[in-house]
């Protein structure tokens, strides 16, 4: 099923397409001798992992009631003292906090691990890989690649609030990250925000009691939004640059809302897709009220396909571009309240946009 949006949003399907696709893997150019971790306990009950400017590699793993950080490839733990051990019986463990520097540096986490606080991972500057997977509990997931081309793998975490950024380091802001997450479930909202660079993010199976949101930067940027929902709403922000949108099998509490940016960005939303793996159909997009997608510039396609369950009504506007694009067989017109294509070349923001995207905030926000 990934595959198959994955092949809509491909270069043959977008000849205006430029940059790269999604990345299933990418090895890491080692390019610096390995460093060194320190693994240590604060008095609060919170263990802090800070690396230095090497390239670290680290695994982080329970076994029985034992929390246990192990460097790999040459990294030591400690400066040599071998791999950093915490007996989770005796020790109240809050908060599990990473700081990994400016090299090339890998963290694993495979561990079932109930946090009393929250799970914060920050790998700084460098081309990294952080791999998190294992029943986590945290009341907040704040996971962070920092500058340049990252690679994020998530899966089968369970907290309050997560929160995935791509590239927030102000340092090198730039580098093109691939970010994948499955079996992720928050109590509360899930963010992911991206940086500068072509970043790619698939998303199946992630789940919110409140909302799920999705932010572009101002180069080009990949969203796949699958088998996934959000008790609230559902909103992506592409900003600038190409953007593509590829979303199936989504329930969503009240909203979804997609806003485009000033670039030539294609936007689609499936309900007749089949898993290539089980062959199984993955189900139609459920929106309990309103299903808004506006376009505020360049050449946008917006494709609404198969089945659709939407209890208020759709709101569909391409704005600005010269080659604006509207296919919607999967609404029909009592779905539809307003759809409009504009060509206004020199008003990146029509009036009438404004005034609908104004009413569709004002619902949107409107208790209930």
């Amino acid at each position: 099923m990934i595959q198959s949006l994955l092949n809509w949003l491909s270069p043959a399907a977008r000849k205006r397409r430029r940059g790269s696709q999604f990345a299933a893997e990418r090895l890491e150019d080692k390019t610096l001798l390995s460093g060194n971790v320190s693994v240590f306990t604060t008095g609060g009950g919170d263990i802090r992992v800070v690396g230095n400017s090497g390239d670290n590699e680290i695994n982080v793993e329970v076994d029985g009631s034992t929390l246990r950080v192990s460097g790999v490839a040459g990294t030591t733990i400690n400066w040599g003292a071998g791999p950093a051990e915490f007996d989770l019986s005796s020790l109240n463990l809050r908060d599990l906090r990473f700081a990994m520097g400016l090299g090339n540096d890998v963290v694993t986490i495979n561990a079932d691990l109930n946090l009393g606080g929250d799970l914060i991972l920050y790998t700084h500057g460098g081309t990294d890989t952080i791999n998190v997977s294992g029943n986590i509990s945290a009341d907040k997931v704040v996971i962070s690649g920092g500058g340049d081309a990252d690679l994020i793998n998530i899966s089968g975490t369970t907290s309050v609030d997560v929160t995935v950024v791509a590239g927030d380091d102000l340092i090198n802001p730039d580098g093109d990250d691939t970010i994948h997450v499955n079996n992720v479930n928050a109590g509360r909202d899930f963010k992911l925000i991206a940086s500068l660079g072509i970043n790619s993010a698939i998303l199946d199976n992630v789940h919110t009691n409140e909302d799920l949101r999705l932010w572009g930067s101002n180069d080009d940027d990949h969203f796949v939004i699958s088998r996934s929902s959000a008790q609230r709403n559902l909103v992506v922000v592409t900003a600038g640059g190409q953007n593509d949108v590829g979303i199936a099998g989504v329930t969503v509490g009240k909203d979804l809302k997609i806003l485009g940016g000033s670039g030539n960005d294609i936007v689609g939303l499936y309900g007749d897709l089949v898993d290539s793996t089980t062959l199984l159909p993955v189900g139609p997009n459920n929106i309990t009220r309103n299903l808004a997608i506006i376009m505020y510039g360049g050449d946008d396609s917006i494709e609404v396909r198969g089945e659709h369950n939407i209890g208020g009504k759709a709101y569909l506007y391409a704005n600005a571009g010269t080659d604006d694009r509207i296919n919607r067989t999967g609404l029909s017109d009592d779905d539809v309240a307003r759809e409009q294509e504009f060509e206004h070349e020199n008003e990146p923001f029509h009036i009438e946009v404004e005034n609908v995207l104004e009413h569709i905030e004002n619902e949107i926000e409107t208790p209930g």
